[in-house]
């Protein structure tokens, strides 16, 4: 679904501030997003991540972590990611 969101340039609609939760994004970064919670004792983030001319879906699921645990856990995915994706880039 995302995949399809970037091939139609919509991922723009992901307009949720995963920044509000405490996720660290790198300097750089453009991440257009959604947070899934509630579902039993989930707290998701479904991600496009961007440098401008490069896009990169990121999904994180957690299940029985508070909000915060699952915004740190986040913000190593998403530091990983950018390393490894883009500056690196592989």
């Amino acid at each position: 679904m995302l995949t399809q969101l970037i091939t139609k340039g919509e991922d723009g609609l992901l307009n949720y501030n995963v920044a509000s939760d405490g996720v660290v994004v790198p300097d750089g970064a453009t991440v257009h997003a959604h947070r899934g919670m509630g579902v039993g004792d989930a707290c998701d983030y479904y991600m496009v991540v961007s440098n401008g001319s490069k896009k990169v879906v990121v999904v994180v699921f957690t299940e029985g972590q508070a909000k915060e645990q699952a915004a740190s856990l986040t913000s190593n995915v998403l530091k990983q990611v950018w390393q490894k994706m883009f500056v690196s880039g592989k």
